[in-house]
This record gives structure tokens, C-alpha cells and sequence, in this order.
């Protein structure tokens, strides 16, 4: 009998994140660092993100810097998480809680940029399942996060996922989309 042995490549990973700063900010990756942080065990959806807004020196030489909204341009929003213990003021978030696989999750991340904000509706309770997107203009939100970074990695499955992270707190909030991805033009999807 055949049998296939899965260990995790960590090598391959780091080569993965190194390829997608490098093609987001057309620069050659300049330095690796340790991030004193685990991945959630369980994230919950709380919405649909509409665009994302970040500051870059994408392009342009070191240290010139550009604030960028990229607006999500796919047929379906993505689908926005948080993590345990994410909380904006007076805001209770309902959605659907999911675990998140520690084995499908990379261990190298591609750290894009300054994470400035993030357009997105929120979930609200009601409808069948207990949440639902809110109709019309309602439930229109934007998320802003001092201090945080703007990052892409790949799930093993090969999906590309964006993070908005802080150093000594870790992931905060996700963005997954089925077009989502890093091309020479920055974020498109």
C-alpha cells in the first residue's frame, strides 16, 4: 500500500510570504522576523468587507509613502472574521463561529503595509440562521485600528487570506474572498 507522509514545509511558506511582499511592493523582501504569536483556535464572521485602506510605499522608493483604498471588486464581498476578544465599543457582533485549522494555516506571513481602516457591513441578529446583512445603507461600518499591519499569507489549501494584525496582540480581523489576491497592481479581487 501506497501512503503519502504531509509535513508541514516551513521553508516553502517563508518562500510563499517573501514572493507575495515582493510582487505587492515590486522590492526584494529586505528582512525576516519573528511574530510572538499563535493563530486563533476559532474566529467568528462578523460581516462582509467592502474595501480596505492602507498606507504603502509600494513602487515608490523606501520611506515614500501613499495612503491606498483598494475597493473589493469580486461578485461576492469577502467575508470578513475577527478574532476572539476583537471588540469595537457598543458594538455587539453575531455571525457564524468557525474553527479555524492550525495546519491549514501558514507559519509565514507577507507584511503588506499600514493598515488604516477597513469599509465593511456588519452582521446583525435576525433572518433564519439568527444573523443577516442588513438591507439598504444600514449596517455600513468602518474599522480603524491604530498601530496595526496589513498582511497576506496563503491557507495550505492554497486560498489567500489578508490579516490585520498588531505586533504583541496578533490577528485581529480577516478578509477571505474567493478572487482575492497580491498582483503587481497591489490587492485585486
Amino acid at each position: 500500500m501506497n501512503r503519502r507522509i504531509y509535513i508541514p514545509n516551513e521553508r516553502f511558506d517563508e518562500k510563499e510570504a517573501a514572493k507575495l511582499r515582493e510582487t505587492f511592493t515590486d522590492k526584494p523582501a529586505m528582512w525576516r522576523d519573528e511574530l510572538p504569536w499563535d493563530w486563533p483556535k476559532r474566529c467568528r464572521q462578523i460581516g462582509v468587507g467592502m474595501a480596505v485602506m492602507y498606507r504603502s510605499d509600494k513602487w515608490k522608493k523606501r520611506g515614500d509613502f501613499e495612503d491606498y483604498k483598494h475597493l473589493c471588486e469580486a461578485k461576492e464581498p469577502w467575508a470578513l472574521y475577527a478574532a476572539p476578544g476583537f471588540e469595537i465599543d457598543g458594538i455587539e457582533f453575531c455571525g457564524p463561529e468557525e474553527r479555524v485549522e492550525a495546519n491549514r494555516m501558514p507559519r509565514s506571513i507577507a507584511i503588506l503595509a499600514h493598515f488604516l481602516g477597513i469599509h465593511c457591513r456588519l452582521f446583525e441578529r435576525g433572518g433564519r440562521s439568527g444573523f443577516e446583512l442588513p438591507k439598504g445603507d444600514q449596517g455600513l461600518f468602518e474599522i480603524n485600528i491604530r498601530r496595526a499591519k496589513l498582511a497576506a499569507a496563503k491557507t495550505s489549501r492554497g486560498d489567500l487570506f489578508l490579516t490585520v494584525y498588531k505586533d504583541d496582540t496578533g490577528p485581529l480581523l480577516f478578509l477571505f474572498g474567493k478572487d482575492l489576491d497580491v498582483e503587481r497592481d497591489g490587492i485585486v479581487g
